[in-house]
């Protein structure tokens, strides 16, 4: 599964997912005649509108399976809240067939550490208290701040509010950074491993810390077009990183001693998205 930034043309599987999440989880919950009127299209036109005039500081990721369908999706960004925690985990959809892979931890996380990167330093997220995410937030770390009542069809219900004090413990994990091209990305993922080329040639992959991808691309990539970054989550990885300069040279970089396993993709970014001013 890849895990990246959502596009205009993902709007119609974000809906879907949307729909199918709420009729699958909320069946029993929520009155029956409200979830039979949600409407794709509606959502469709909700989410277009959403990702077109997305405003800084506000994100929006999404789970794609090898065949190119939207499966899972995440959104986030400023606190809605009067609670004392600037961000927020607005909404999180996977969907049923494809729970159970860790598609929500990975959401979570790539929307977690969106956050921090955006400056923010608490966040929470808002959930209906007989949703069985909540077990997910409390795994987490997150601990139940509030509640509050929510007309839903006619219906009020009960939702929860779990936050995190310190974002930041949520993204200690070390990440690192890998550029490669469409081709090699989708091959990974019908095999369900990245392998690149300087594995066999040089005996590892090559990346970079985030300080050095703008130099990486602009003395290797110059106007190469639609090249992919794969945002690793270090400690996820199953070969040997070892930080060195084949070269000589005395600047370190992470080489990757074997292939790298879809688990370790926090994101897929494009390059222009990471590095905009490379040449």
């Amino acid at each position: 599964m890849t895990i990246r930034r959502a596009t205009t043309a993902d709007a119609p599987g974000i809906a879907r997912v949307h729909v199918e999440t709420w009729r699958s989880t909320y069946q029993g919950l929520v009155p029956d005649d409200y979830l039979a009127g949600l409407s794709i299209p509606a959502r469709q036109e909700f989410w277009d509108k959403l990702i077109r005039q997305q405003p800084p500081r506000e994100h929006l990721f999404v789970a794609e399976d090898p065949s190119g369908k939207i499966v899972g999706m995440i959104s986030g960004g400023r606190n809605r809240s009067e609670l004392p925690y600037d961000g927020e985990v607005k909404a999180i959809y996977v969907l049923k067939e494809n729970q159970g892979q860790a598609l929500g931890r990975r959401l979570f996380q790539a929307s977690v550490n969106q956050l921090a990167d955006d400056g923010f330093r608490s966040f929470m997220v808002w959930v209906l208290e007989q949703n069985p995410a909540c077990g997910f937030y409390t795994h987490q770390g997150g601990r139940a701040v509030g509640e509050a009542d929510e007309n839903i069809g006619g219906k009020t219900l009960k939702e929860l509010a779990f936050a995190w004090d310190d974002l930041q413990r949520l993204t200690t994990a070390k990440r690192i950074y890998h550029i490669t091209d469409q081709a090699l990305w989708r091959k990974a993922l019908g095999q369900g491993i990245y392998e690149h080329p300087s594995l066999k040639q040089e005996g590892f992959i090559h990346a970079s810390e985030r300080s050095q991808l703008l130099g990486v691309a602009n003395r290797y990539f110059q106007k190469v077009k639609d090249l992919l970054v794969l945002e690793l989550d270090a400690s996820r990885l199953q070969a040997p990183l070892r930080f060195e300069n084949t070269t000589g040279g005395t600047e370190l970089f992470p080489h990757i001693y074997g292939p790298i396993h879809p688990d370790a993709v926090l994101l897929v970014h494009t390059l222009e998205a990471l590095c905009p001013d490379r040449n």
